[in-house]
């Protein structure tokens, strides 16, 4: 990605205008070798002091001027850093101070400016984060400088702590108070530590990524100390009051109403509780074998609710025999005896069809208020489907994309009284056409049907917020816009 970055920028080398920050560059010629190594090491050093210096004179604020004074619609922070570089780079070098910036150096420090401008430009993320974020750039500016891996490793600290300042802010919206929001507070904290650093390396990076996890997780919900405790536990055996508490929320967050039949939530309290006990302590939180039990509690609570939609009894006909088969499966090796079986699921195979006996109850009720003046039931039922959106064909754009959704995708939903509410995707459920979604404690929020989620996107009571992490999505539009740029450049070149 590197090469690639860097090649667009050489192109372009000829309109130093189009870059964001415009830098004196040195011409290429033949000199000494260790003499242009001496000039070039005591030239980074240079540099180095310079883009401190301007880091510390935008700490004090000499270059804030006011929000409103941007007329262009780029952010306070994108203009001043950009304009604070080529400025101060542009008088060093009149006056004599430091020479003029090698290829390789510019070419960083545009690469990292386009970055960032492309990270204003993101509108995944509230402006306060992103104002937030944009303050770490002189910072990042110079670790690129000095180690090139930023650009190549996608683990490198200088890229996950930029996704992780994102992910931490991605759940807020601009309508929500972030200075009362404690990630919030706790990110300008750690930018504060960054800015204040000179000397920005892997290692403090990756302590204030861990800084910041732990944080997050503290605050987020107990999960992340009841895992720490039971991961550090040499025997999770002793953890046992722990992992009960690990199973109990992780069973919770799967419900999302409190209208489950006693019974259901019986069967989820003692059998799949124990069964999950049992996985969690064998492997740990950290093991594969409990998580697709959870997919299994989603069908589970499927199969019971009330409310069913079009269709839902074809596909209960379809997979509810495996669903069983599962189920019985889970109870057995979580130690439920025949007898205690054979009774769970007589009373789930009674909840089930009670649920699609209301539910078909409902709609006859429907159909009788909705046959007067003589209107005959038929007529009545025809009106009730006519008010039914058709359903999308299966080449709408929309259903497509929801079908290319990867898991981590954020979304924006209007929650009540059309106050936005951000969720990411946590699991789908194809046997069921189910789509999943969790807030940024990990409890599910919301459960839609694929068409259903492709209506709402289609009609625009849903936004996609973001697909990816920031710095990718960031590297992709940099590397397009610079390759829209160099095609736009060729039939100039021809012509001349």
């Amino acid at each position: 990605m590197m090469q690639t970055l860097v090649k667009g920028l050489a192109d372009q080398q000829r309109d130093r205008s189009a870059l964001p920050v415009n830098i004196p560059v040195a011409a290429p010629g033949q000199t000494d070798l260790a003499s242009e190594n001496a000039d070039l090491k005591q030239q980074q050093a240079h540099l180095m002091s310079l883009l401190t210096d301007i880091q510390s004179r935008l700490n004090l604020g000499e270059t804030s001027s006011n929000l409103a004074g941007c007329s262009n619609g780029a952010g306070i922070e994108e203009i001043n850093i950009n304009e604070s570089i080529s400025r101060t780079l542009e008088e060093s070098s009149s006056s004599g101070d430091i020479g003029a910036i090698d290829a390789q150096s510019s070419d960083v420090i545009n690469l990292v400016a386009l970055l960032y401008k492309d990270i204003w430009n993101d509108n995944s993320l509230p402006v306060a984060m992103k104002e937030l974020i944009g303050k770490t750039q002189i910072s990042i500016m110079k670790l690129a400088l000095s180690d090139t891996d930023f650009f190549d490793d996608d683990q490198h600290p200088g890229q996950v702590i930029l996704n992780e300042l994102a992910t931490a802010g991605i759940a807020r919206t601009e309508n929500e108070d972030l200075e009362s929001d404690p990630i919030f507070t706790k990110i300008r904290e750690l930018v504060e530590r960054l800015l204040a650093e000179e000397n920005v390396d892997k290692s403090f990076l990756q302590g204030l990524i861990n800084e910041l996890r732990q944080f997050k997780n503290q605050f987020n919900s107990t999960d992340a100390a009841l895992e720490q405790r039971i991961r550090e536990a040499h025997d999770h055996s002793e953890q046992l009051e722990d992992v009960n508490e690990f199973v109990r929320q992780k069973v919770q967050e799967r419900i999302l109403r409190d209208d489950l039949d006693p019974s259901i939530q019986s069967l989820l309290d003692t059998h799949f509780h124990d069964l999950l006990v049992k996985l969690v302590l064998n492997e740990g939180p950290g093991g594969r074998s409990w998580k697709p039990f959870m997919s299994t509690i989603d069908v589970l609570l499927w199969a019971v609710k009330a409310d069913k939609l079009p269709g839902d009894k074809n596909r209960f006909e379809k997979i509810n025999p495996r669903l069983l088969d599962n189920i019985e499966k889970a109870l057995e090796i979580g130690g439920a005896s025949k007898s205690k079986r054979t009774k769970a699921l007589r009373q789930l195979k009674q909840v089930q069809q009670y649920s699609f006996h209301m539910a078909e109850s409902n709609g006859d009720a429907t159909l009788r208020a909705a046959s007067v003046d003589g209107k005959s039931t038929v007529d009545a039922e025809s009106a009730r489907q006519d008010r039914k959106p058709p359903p999308l064909p299966r080449d709408d754009p929309h259903l497509r994309q929801v079908d290319k959704f990867p898991i981590g995708t954020w979304l924006e939903f209007k929650g009540a009284a059309g106050v936005p509410v951000r969720c990411a995707l946590a699991s789908k459920i194809d046997s069921i056409d189910k789509v999943f979604f969790v807030n940024s404690k990990g409890i599910k929020v919301v459960e839609l049907s694929r068409m259903r989620l492709a209506r709402e996107l289609k009609a625009g009571s849903v936004k996609i917020v973001s697909e990816g992490s920031l710095v990718d999505r960031a590297m992709e539009s940099v590397i397009s816009n610079l390759r829209d740029t160099a095609q736009a450049q060729e039939p100039d070149a021809a012509a001349n």
